[in-house]
C-alpha cells in the first residue's frame, strides 16, 4: 500500500474486477470508479462499499440522474437482463440536433 494515497478515482473506461482488486490491494482501498458520457457527464459511481457488495456491477446511478435498462423497443427490462441504458436528468440533452 501507499500510505499517502488517500483515494484513487478512475474514469472514462470500465476496469475489470481483477484491476479493481489489484488497485485496492496494492495502492489504496479507497478506489472509486466513475462512468459517464460526453453528452451527460458523470452517470454512475462505484464506491469501495459498492465494489464489496456487488463486485461485478458498474456502480450506482449518481444523485440527480434517472436510468433504466431497456430493450430495442424501449421497454424496461428486469434486473440482470442486458439491454441499452436510457437516462435523464437536469442538464442532460434529450436529443441530438436533427435526431430526436
Amino acid at each position: 500500500m501507499f500510505p499517502d494515497v488517500r483515494a484513487m478515482v478512475v474514469g472514462s473506461a470500465p476496469t475489470t474486477l481483477e484491476e479493481r482488486q489489484l488497485a485496492r490491494r496494492k495502492l489504496t482501498n479507497n478506489f472509486y470508479e466513475q462512468l459517464g458520457t460526453n453528452e451527460a457527464g458523470l452517470l454512475v459511481m462505484a464506491t469501495p462499499a459498492d465494489q464489496d457488495s456487488h463486485p461485478e456491477a458498474l456502480g450506482r446511478v449518481v444523485e440527480g440522474v434517472e436510468a433504466q435498462v431497456v430493450d430495442d423497443d424501449g421497454m424496461r427490462l428486469a434486473p440482470g437482463e442486458i439491454g441499452q441504458v436510457r437516462y435523464r436528468g437536469a442538464g442532460i440533452a434529450n436529443h441530438y440536433l436533427d435526431n430526436p
